[in-house]
């Protein structure tokens, strides 16, 4: 309120945008930009979706992904058998249900442990630099100078047939891609003044990368991990589509597609189901991955 020339009292109106504005974080800012994309929320839904199926597997079905009923075999959809069964009469849905939690967990153990190793080797390699640069690099160009897939088939081969190996193997044909971001962002970091000040007080080297570095290159790791996931997850199909991967009666959707080949004019059920699945798991994991990109995107984020 104030008073006019009469001495009367006047009320002052004050706008929106006359109000001080409270400055958003980076987390907000990047929270908001996810928030805004159809696609990134779309793919964050089927992740979700994804991990309830994976935890509820013995809620939401009755079956086992290994119950053979042989009078069952080979029906089409039903009240019964909702996507049809298989050759040996094995509920469809069942095994693709139960195939969510050997999908996730072959993508994000084996992404989970090329970023343990990778991250750390791109750290010291671009923060000493000289020999172990070097030696850690070459390394790195062997190991790329493989096809991924073919990378993966000699491992397995190497160390057994099975999931666990294959999940193995996978990890390893990754390792490249972390360590070479990594290396890359404490190039560009490393002459930053609070990397400066933290030598000039004498902290470790160690401290260093992991307490400084890490956290400031974390980002493009992070968006790297969630688009490399639904690659693990196409890679465990494809070895075990090759029969290397898990071995039945393991309810894989490589294996469940691979059996499905010699039927396919008596159920198409058997393919339709598990390749439906395996493309909205990639197509999950992609939309998720791009929104992540988007929002960690620090020229958006300085905006």
């Amino acid at each position: 309120m104030c008073m006019n020339s009469n001495g009367s009292a006047i009320a002052v109106k004050k706008t929106f945008t006359d109000l001080p504005q409270k400055r958003l974080t980076n987390f907000q800012i990047s929270v908001n930009s996810f928030r805004k994309s159809p696609t990134a929320m779309f793919g964050l839904f089927l992740v979700l979706v994804l991990f309830i199926v994976a935890i509820t597997a013995p809620l939401v079905t009755k079956y086992s992904p290994t119950e053979m009923l042989a009078k069952d075999r080979l029906q089409g959809p039903s009240l019964k058998h909702p996507i049809g069964t298989d050759e040996l009469g094995r509920d469809t849905m069942t095994r693709i249900i139960y195939g969510v939690r050997l999908a996730l967990r072959t993508g994000l153990f084996s992404v989970g442990l090329s970023f343990l190793i990778g991250v750390p080797l791109g750290l010291i390699s671009g923060f000493r630099k000289g020999f172990l640069d070097d030696l850690i690099m070459r390394i790195m160009d062997g190991l790329s100078s493989f096809p991924p897939l073919i990378l993966a088939i000699a491992t397995t081969a190497a160390l057994g047939y099975g999931a666990n190996n294959a999940l193995i193997a996978i990890a390893i044909t990754y390792i490249p891609t972390f360590a070479r971001i990594a290396r890359g962002q404490v190039l560009c970091e490393q002459e930053e003044l609070y990397i400066e000040a933290a030598k000039s007080i004498g902290a470790r080297d160690s401290r260093i990368m992991f307490k400084h570095l890490l956290p400031n290159i974390v980002s493009p790791l992070i968006v790297q991990a969630s688009l490399l996931i639904s690659n693990a997850i196409l890679a465990e199909a494809s070895l075990s589509f090759l029969g290397i991967g898990a071995q039945p009666p393991a309810p894989s959707w490589g294996t469940m597609l691979k059996t499905s080949a010699g039927y396919m004019t008596r159920n198409i059920w058997m393919a339709i189901g598990p390749g439906t699945a395996l493309f909205l798991t990639v197509l999950g994991f992609n939309f998720l991955g791009d929104g992540l990109r988007d929002a960690l995107d620090p020229i958006l984020i300085k905006k």
